[in-house]
């Protein structure tokens, strides 16, 4: 598209409604993640997921990876237990113009997005001064990483990342909504009902060396940036670049028939996307959590 890049515009995160991946796609990130820390590493990730105490209502997690759920979990609650974490709301995604080309840095983030949310946590964890502040900061920032190579996640406003595109017909997918089919709907075919940890494994098992040294460079915006280019990429029925080549514009019709190529096309780099937050998670964690 010629089309501006998001370093020479104004952009606002709004607040939306999506939770970016399903539990099994964040709990396989920071499955993947915590099997790529070194032993001392992962000694104080389970400590800290152990020692976390959760507001009353909320599930008590066992491991870290079960854990990466609780920023969903506390968004959706509302009361004085939970309080603190709605500052947090607008920090699972990043919201850009229609007219925006490629992501190059957090130019419009204005510290509310996840982009913002990964620099905070990770400061977080490295200076915060008790294990419940750090345990926090640990499953925060363990949930943004996944956020952050969610797709739909990088993305527009107006339909909410996808939300409001819907019904999603064909057969293939329960799920009510675009949005929903990258969060959970891809996965859920992937994973042939052998459930999170069993997939997590598979996944991990084709990360190469080669492949980790390759996605470990680069910033958290180009990071945003790959999951933008999927996102306007018009095989996946999100928008469609408009004849002025000047923006990415909202499909005429807001259903979608979406059926078996859809999985097939999709199901690589939904996975891919899976891994490389993996792989960069366990990086920040290695050289941001102090281990006693």
């Amino acid at each position: 598209m010629k089309i501006r890049s998001i370093t020479m515009l104004a952009v606002f995160a709004v607040a939306g409604s999506a939770l970016a991946w399903g539990p099994d796609g964040h709990r396989s990130v920071c499955e993947i993640a915590y099997l790529h820390l070194d032993k001392a590493h992962q000694h104080e990730v389970n400590r800290l997921a152990k020692k976390m105490r959760v507001p009353p209502g909320v599930t008590k997690y066992t491991s870290f990876a079960q854990g990466c759920t609780f920023p969903d979990e506390v968004r959706a609650k509302s009361g004085a237990a939970f309080a603190k974490y709605q500052a947090f709301n607008e920090w699972h995604f990043f919201n850009v113009p229609r007219t925006t080309s490629a992501i190059t840095s957090d130019a419009g983030c204005n510290d509310n997005c996840v982009l913002h949310g990964i620099d905070f946590h990770t400061t977080a964890l490295a200076h915060a001064t008790n294990d419940q502040s750090r345990a926090e900061a640990l499953l925060f920032l363990g949930h943004w990483l996944g956020d952050l190579h969610q797709p739909l996640h990088i993305s527009y406003q107006d339909d909410q990342g996808g939300n409001l595109i819907k019904p999603i017909d064909g057969g293939l997918y329960t799920s009510k909504s675009l949005h929903s089919v990258w969060d959970s709907g891809i996965i859920a075919n992937g994973e042939n009902n052998e459930g999170w940890k069993a997939f997590a494994d598979a996944l991990n098992e084709k990360i190469t060396d080669e492949d980790k040294t390759a996605w470990l460079g680069g910033t958290h915006a180009d990071w945003a940036n790959e999951s933008y280019q999927i996102t306007i990429n018009p095989d996946v029925q999100y928008c469609k670049e408009n004849s002025g080549n000047t923006s990415c514009d909202a499909l005429p019709n807001p259903s979608r028939t979406l059926e078996e190529p859809y999985q097939k096309e999709f199901d690589p780099q939904v996975e891919k996307r899976l891994e490389q937050a993996g792989i960069r998670l366990a990086d920040i964690l290695q050289k941001n959590l102090p281990v006693h």
